[in-house]
């Protein structure tokens, strides 16, 4: 990482946007700029960004206004994976003709306005990994009463990057997880502007075959 650190934003944020494009295997840009260099590089674009970052009285309401929007798709994200589990479960109890199980995931995805030029806000949603993915199955127990996300024994309200300023509020696992499991500054996470909550059902029929 020490390689990273005395470029400048800019700097890095055209050697981001020259390792994340896909040449073939032949070519010397893919073998200078690999996926562990664009990791560093996004890691290190991150790291500036939050030191620099501002906690003024508005950043913090809007941080405190997106996690309470993360807590309120959590809450129906999990109402509505419930009732579908349920609704198929029963099917499947009833000796339905086509199902026999299925892989329930209850999951939210976001979308970037206006991050930066050069396509990075792009690079960046390309960058987030599967986050909060809650997977249920006919054959595994539903364990409904444990989501994470909506469990308030986890408070990330001290984290060291919040420095007491929200001390008297919850911060939920779905935040942390912004901030903490992806490479998106604390800039970056403010410009999100749509949070898209899925409940995704793949419906399976089997049948075993006489040997």
């Amino acid at each position: 990482m020490n390689k990273y650190e005395k470029l400048s934003l800019k700097q890095l944020q055209v050697l981001i946007t020259a390792a994340s494009v896909r040449v073939d295997m032949y070519s010397p840009v893919y073998k200078t700029h690999s996926e562990e260099a664009l990791e560093d590089l996004l890691r290190e674009r991150q790291r500036k960004l939050n030191v620099a970052f501002e906690w003024t009285p508005e950043n913090c309401e809007k941080l405190l206004y997106l996690n309470q929007q993360l807590i309120e798709c959590w809450e129906m994200l999990h109402e509505e994976a419930r009732q579908t589990f349920d609704t198929i479960k029963k099917r499947i109890d009833a000796s339905d003709k086509f199902l026999t199980d299925f892989d329930l995931e209850a999951r939210i995805t976001f979308h970037l306005t206006d991050v930066e030029e050069n396509d990075i806000g792009e690079i960046l949603e390309d960058s987030i990994p599967e986050l909060g993915v809650n997977h249920y199955s006919y054959n595994r127990e539903a364990c409904f009463d444990e989501n994470l996300y909506l469990d308030r024994n986890h408070n990330w309200n001290h984290d060291h990057w919040f420095q007491g300023k929200f001390d008297d509020h919850f911060i939920s696992q779905a935040l942390h997880d912004l901030y903490d499991h992806t490479y998106l500054s604390f800039c970056d996470i403010l410009k999100i502007d749509e949070l898209w909550g899925e409940v995704k059902v793949d419906y399976q029929h089997c049948r075993k075959l006489k040997k």
